[in-house]
């Protein structure tokens, strides 16, 4: 696994540690989104803001974004206003706590 992260640092990839709280979203209108009505503006997830444990909030933007935070991942979508929107982003992720 070592290898692995050393070879995505080398490629560019930044890791970062600290907690997910909150996101910027970027409105689009001259997009087209499957499951949208005519005229319906699009907002497009482009980052996210960490809080690292030192308490500094810290902006990472992204051309991709996957929610992986285990049984968080519902929390993390739901400020990513998945499962609140519309069409296909009225779908929540089915991913909760036990």
């Amino acid at each position: 696994m070592f290898g692995l992260k050393r070879k995505a640092c080398h490629l560019g990839t930044e890791y970062a540690q600290g907690e997910a709280v909150g996101f910027v979203f970027d409105d689009h209108s001259t997009f087209v989104v499957s499951g949208m009505e005519d005229g319906e503006q699009h907002s497009a997830v482009k980052a996210v803001i960490v809080k690292t444990p030192s308490g500094e909030l810290k902006t990472i933007h992204f051309g991709v974004c996957i929610i992986a935070a285990g049984h968080e991942s519902s929390n993390i979508a739901d400020m990513a206003r998945i499962g609140r929107g519309h069409g296909i982003l009225s779908v929540p992720l089915p991913v909760e706590p036990r």
